[in-house]
């Protein structure tokens, strides 16, 4: 999964670009028998574009790897270069989008801490581990590099067009090695990617331009690897599960952090809003956690309240008028458009007197501002742009390419690319006003929320435990801290909220036994607990900032650094007197031991004993402590 779900970006050199909920499932004598992956919103995105400095996702460069170690094998069976046909990432537009590569001659593919050489060796373990047969592996691989030829596919204007923004492909040299790599009919392609055709009885086929054929291009690359994404974690599961029940689970989410970028679309939404999920289930259960304490230890605390997101969750959510429902009736809507989709928005949460208080208009000098809106998340406000935001959430390909796709006779491409059953209904196979066949699938807003909130029954069936990763600086380097990144990064994680609650009430707790040892040194004459508070409530202690519960002593911040400044001078005078007993004791060990010396030393004067005068001299000497 990371070979096909993990990439090199600005902040991370391997970067999960994709949610996954993974699921280990015991018996009831605490043996693992099985496991599940559940896997959330692939980055597709990352396949036909990356940001400078940035990579696509690791198996391209594990394949070019793994083919230049393979390069000089004269069987071509063995010889991956030969047998897909593989160039370098320098050749292909998904590897190097801005040619950043030419220059360097494909040198800034490489990434410090990954060879990808080895990687591409420990993936073919891995397939092997999950029983992939070595035909399903060579099929995956020849998908792979498909998706690069795809990419390489490109338009120029045709000539034979009056007056029309037509356009045909150029070179047909990548078209023909996609074609034939995924067994598909190349003259069904090469029209399904510069026309699409309309109506239902009698089609006509209608040209793209370059901006369409682009696009339709780039959608057929994105759906193909997020389709294979999801057909390599059936195919995990199909390893991993268990027949029959399980006792018990341990369960790990990894997923996105909040996002906030200059430009945020339909992508960030759904990762933010995901956010805004966890984040109430994680404000709740802190709460909860913190009630619950103070209840069974008897302690009266007033006034702790947590910030409730759910409406800004209500606002995405919300059946009819959330913003995900509004997205999808605005395409099944004819002639429906992003602007007029913000339209509606803004006339339903922006007019006076409806305002909510999670969505704003940006202000209408601000770049962008007709075609844009500001939602107040709990991390703060980020502005999106609607621009696609149907497309993307509609997540279908045109039906001319679909089909295309479903008459092709390679056998991983034939299970990504299902022909559906024909419905039971009179208008089963009919084309929309677009041309496009109308369809019941869900759209990708609608899937992911369906996903958070069966991810959310999950969490709550559980016990959880919570641990925040934190990226330290832009560098990657370690023992270098930005504070203005780490800080953002702790109001996203909602740190600073529980923060805020664990203030309200007494953050600081001691148990019993604990706040005796370590206190006791105040009044060193209490017999018990109950006498050492007794003693402190008549200085250190006040009665408004500490709270004595069933098994703990509960305490304020101030309250508790009192404690400490007054405990620290009472070790401390301790250790003064200490310290001038254990002095007075050495001097008293010297002054006897001097007393000694000079007794001995006048007695061999006396009897002129040289070598006695010698021999307590020579210990004097040697004993500079004595002098």
């Amino acid at each position: 999964m990371e070979a096909f779900g993990n990439a090199k970006t600005t902040r991370n050199n391997n970067s999960s670009r994709f949610g996954k909920w993974t699921e280990i499932n015991f018996d009831k004598g605490g043996a693992i028998i099985g496991g599940r992956i559940i896997n959330y919103l692939l980055e597709k995105s990352r396949v036909v574009t990356q940001s400078e400095n940035e990579r696509n996702y690791h198996i391209f460069y594990q394949l070019f790897a793994g083919a230049g170690k393979t390069s000089n094998e004269s069987d071509p069976k063995k010889n991956l270069k030969l047998k897909y046909g593989l160039g370098e990432a320098q050749d292909y537009l998904y590897t190097n989008p801005g040619n950043w590569l030419q220059a360097n001659k494909g040198e800034g593919t490489a990434v410090h801490g990954i060879n990808d050489e080895r990687e591409f060796d420990d993936l073919m373990a891995a397939m092997k581990v999950i029983d992939m047969s070595a035909t399903e592996v060579d099929n995956v691989l020849k998908i792979v590099t498909a998706i690069l030829n795809l990419g390489n596919v490109s338009y120029i204007p045709d000539p034979s067009a009056q007056g029309e923004d037509k356009v045909k492909v150029g070179d047909e040299d990548p078209l023909n090695k996609f074609c034939e790599l995924l067994s598909i009919d190349r003259a069904s392609m090469l029209r399904a990617l510069i026309s699409r055709g309309i109506g239902s009885h009698s089609v006509i086929q209608v040209s793209y331009n370059l901006d369409e054929a682009t696009q339709t291009r780039d959608a057929l690359a994105k759906t193909i690897y997020g389709n294979l994404f999801d057909w390599l974690v059936r195919k995990i599961n199909t390893t991993l599960t268990v027949d029959g029940t399980y006792a018990s689970i341990i369960g790990v989410l990894d997923i996105f952090g909040f996002e906030s970028f200059e430009k945020n679309s339909f992508e960030q939404l759904c990762i933010n809003y995901c956010n805004e999920k966890l984040q109430f289930h994680f404000n709740e259960h802190i709460f909860k956690l913190e009630q619950e304490q103070y209840i069974n230890e008897g302690v009266s605390v007033d006034n702790i309240t947590f910030v409730d997101n759910q409406p800004a969750l209500d606002l995405i959510e919300k059946k009819r008028v959330g913003i995900i429902a509004m997205i999808d009736e605005e395409i099944k809507t004819p002639k429906g458009s992003d602007i007029k989709m913000l339209g509606k928005l803004n006339k339903q949460y922006a007019t006076k007197g409806k305002e909510h208080g999670n969505f704003q208009k940006p202000r209408p000098r601000a770049k962008d501002s007709d075609k844009s809106f500001i939602f107040k998340h709990y991390a703060g406000p980020v502005c999106y742009d609607v621009t696609n935001f149907m497309e993307k959430s509609k997540d279908s390909l045109h039906a001319d390419v679909e089909s295309t796709m479903q008459m092709s006779k390679h056998p991983i491409i034939q299970s990504l690319f299902p022909i559906a059953a024909p419905s039971s209904g009179t208008g089963a196979g009919r084309r929309g006003r677009g041309g496009g066949k109308k369809s019941s699938k869900k759209t990708l807003g609608t899937q992911f929320k369906e996903q958070l909130n069966s991810l959310m029954k999950t969490l709550n069936a559980t016990t959880p435990h919570f641990i925040r990763c934190f990226k330290p600086n832009k560098e990657k380097r370690g023992d270098i801290f930005t504070s203005d990144m780490m800080m953002q990064q702790l109001n996203y994680a909602g740190l600073l909220e529980v923060c805020r609650i664990r203030q309200i009430g007494y953050p600081i707790r001691h148990e019993f036994d604990a706040f005796f040892k370590r206190y006791t040194c105040l009044d060193p004459s209490a017999s018990d607990l109950n006498a050492l508070i007794g003693k402190l409530s008549e200085g250190v202690l006040n009665p408004k900032d500490f709270a004595k519960g069933n098994t703990k002593v509960f305490l304020r911040n101030a309250q508790a650094q009192e404690l400490e400044t007054a405990r620290e001078a009472a070790l401390s005078k301790v250790a003064t007197k200490m310290q001038a007993i254990a002095r007075k004791f050495i001097h008293r060990i010297k002054h006897k031991r001097y007393l000694a010396i000079i007794q001995s030393l006048t007695k061999e004067v006396k009897d002129r004993n040289a070598i006695g005068i010698e021999h307590w001299v020579s210990i004097y000497r040697n004993a500079p402590q004595l002098r």
